[in-house]
């Protein structure tokens, strides 16, 4: 299923993992934390992002809720192709599946490794 702005919610829903939710504003926001995502991988491609913590708990959050290859097919949606080498560090780091054959940022991933010894 290719994942247009019109089924992108539907396609969530599908692919929605949380035994806990009970009504749709829940869901709303979980699949909110996609959008968080890609603001702060925008932050943090401007090198502003100081707290790397608070992106690598987001996407531990998002991928929690929704099946694995689902939320990788929801981010890879929302980000742009610039910013895939950045996601992937991260999932690559939570050893997540990442995004096609698009490399990742060897950098972040030093930086991970640092952040979490």
């Amino acid at each position: 299923m290719i994942i247009t702005p019109q089924n992108c919610k539907v396609f969530a829903a599908k692919y929605y993992d949380n035994p806990f939710c009970l009504n749709e504003s829940e869901f709303n926001s979980d699949l909110f934390r996609s959008s968080t995502i890609k603001k702060l991988i925008t932050t943090y491609a401007k090198n502003d992002l100081t707290n790397i913590r608070l992106l690598v708990n987001t996407v531990i959050s998002f991928f929690n809720v929704f099946e694995h290859h689902a939320a990788t097919s929801i981010i890879k949606f929302k980000l742009s192709v610039d910013q895939y080498p950045i996601i992937n560090s991260l999932l690559m780091f939570l050893s997540l599946p990442m995004i096609d054959d698009y490399g990742y940022d060897k950098e972040l991933f030093i930086k991970l490794r640092e952040e979490y010894r």
